[in-house]
This record gives structure tokens, sequence and C-alpha cells, in this order.
């Protein structure tokens, strides 16, 4: 009885890992598909984006996206049109100065 019980303990235990590893990777693809976005979002990269883990970048009117100067997180970057899936979306891509 004493083994069936650890061995149901150590079995919930792997399960309660592994789902919170999946939900990690989760969020940090989709914290890494939307990060920059200079539109409201809607659904779960909404929500990260309303807790502060999705940087909002400043691109104006997102839906004629240029390809001018913005900023994101306080770092400047250039705007660029991503398309996720069948949805377009204007990014802030920060713009990383090579040393």
């Amino acid at each position: 009885m004493r083994n069936r019980r650890s061995l149901l303990t150590v079995c919930l235990l792997a399960l309660l890992l592994a789902g919170i590893a999946s939900g990690s990777v989760f969020v940090i693809h989709t914290i890494r598909t939307y990060d920059g976005t200079c539109e409201k979002l809607a659904g779960f990269p909404g929500l990260l984006q309303g807790t502060g883990l999705l940087c909002t970048g400043n691109c104006g009117n997102a839906w004629h996206c240029n390809d001018g100067p913005c900023t994101v997180g306080g770092k400047p970057g250039h705007c660029q049109e991503q398309w996720e899936g069948h949805e377009r979306h204007c990014v802030c891509v920060p713009t990383h100065i090579s040393r």
C-alpha cells in the first residue's frame, strides 16, 4: 500500500512538472511571436500585453505599417509588417547595434 502511494505521488508530481513546463514554453513562444506589436491584441496575447509581459511598439497606424522609426521597450527600432497565420501585424523591431 505504501509503495502504491509513493508511486502515485511521483507520477502526479511528474505530471504537474510536465504541465508547468509545457505552459511556460507556450508563454515564451507567444511572447517571442507578438513582442513589439503596435496594436492592442486580443485573447491570450492581449492578456500578456495587459500584464506588461509583451512590449507594445509605437508605429502609429497599425493598418498602414511603414518602415519608419519607432521605439519598443525604450529601445529604438523600425516598423515592420509581420504575418502570423492569416493575421497581419505591424511590429516595432528593435535595432541591434553591432559591436
